[in-house]
């Protein structure tokens, strides 16, 4: 009886010491809009690398000016959640095959337990199907030109607001991808709107632009626009632009490193007031750069 109760004392002990290491080792659950203030963050230094290996000791973060405690903290890999959206419309057509192959590169640069929707906009938007790990579904939905419509004008907004609803209800990092000049002629939603709508739901937005096809190029290609930049800036995202196709390898791959190597920071709001609130990350003692989201709407928990 005393050998029977030493095992199973062990192996109570071996089930404690398991769970505990499995805790350790998976990162930080966040739902964005909640209590707990999800931030991710990505930090590089002057020559563009991106640095891995910081402790939570090393942040700051202000909340309204406010120093904020981080109660949780990882720089473990967390799959992304991606809506994949497509300027379809008659500027772009001279980047048609540069669009295309950007998505493409993108998917197939996609980890195990990453989702993402591919959709597009012209006159309408359109979205493919629903979010998916598949890449060969998605790359294949990129193929048929008939799931693609090209069109005449641009509804720029109303195709990334769409993409902030796709991604509603995923857990972690959720990503709206777009790639487009920049203008908008013809969306219902106003860049407030979609601004304000982001904010909420805590999504991140990168832009790619291209240039370099040969012929003038539309003034939102020389100076991006303020709007979507602004947009791109608030919410922790980045913009890049590339003048020539055999670029795109190279930048997708940038892209990519830097989501699946993002610092997960969290924090618990003083007051869930329902406002917007200003947020300002920080590394200690450092010539780094932090690019994360800039605000957050302080909200009850739904």
């Amino acid at each position: 009886m005393v050998v029977l109760k030493g095992t199973l004392s062990l192996v109570a002990l071996l089930v404690v010491v398991v769970a505990l290491r499995a805790d350790q080792q998976a990162p930080p659950t966040f739902r964005a809009g909640v209590r707990v203030v999800p931030v991710y963050a990505s930090v590089s230094d002057r020559n563009g690398q991106f640095i891995l290996d910081l402790t939570k000791e090393r942040f700051t973060l202000t909340d309204n000016g406010q120093p904020v405690a981080i109660t949780q903290f990882s720089n473990q890999f967390v799959p992304i959640t991606a809506a994949i959206m497509l300027d379809l419309s008659r500027s772009m057509l001279p980047r048609h095959d540069a669009v295309l192959a950007s998505a493409e590169q993108f998917i197939v640069r996609l980890m195990p337990g990453d989702r993402a929707r591919v959709g597009s906009f012209s006159e309408e938007v359109r979205m493919g199907p629903p979010l998916t790990s598949d890449r060969d579904a998605l790359i294949k939905f990129l193929r048929e030109s008939f799931d693609l419509r090209v069109g005449m004008r641009t509804r720029l907004w109303d195709g990334i607001e769409e993409g902030i609803k796709t991604l509603e209800g995923a857990e972690g990092r959720r990503i709206v991808f777009v790639i487009t000049d920049g203008g908008d002629t013809l969306s219902e939603a106003s860049m407030n709107d979609v601004q304000s709508h982001a904010r909420r739901a805590g999504v991140i937005v990168y832009w790619i632009s291209m240039s370099g096809t040969g012929g003038r190029e539309p003034q939102a290609l020389i100076k991006p626009g303020p709007g979507l930049l602004s947009l791109v800036e608030d919410s922790g995202g980045g913009y890049m632009r590339f003048g020539e196709i055999d670029e795109i390898n190279r930048i997708m791959t940038e892209v990519t490193q830097e989501l699946h190597h993002q610092y997960l920071l969290g924090f618990t709001p003083a007051t869930l007031d329902g406002r917007m609130h200003k947020l300002d990350l920080r590394v200690l003692q450092s010539n780094y750069t932090v690019r994360a989201r800039k605000t957050y709407v302080a909200e009850e928990e739904k």
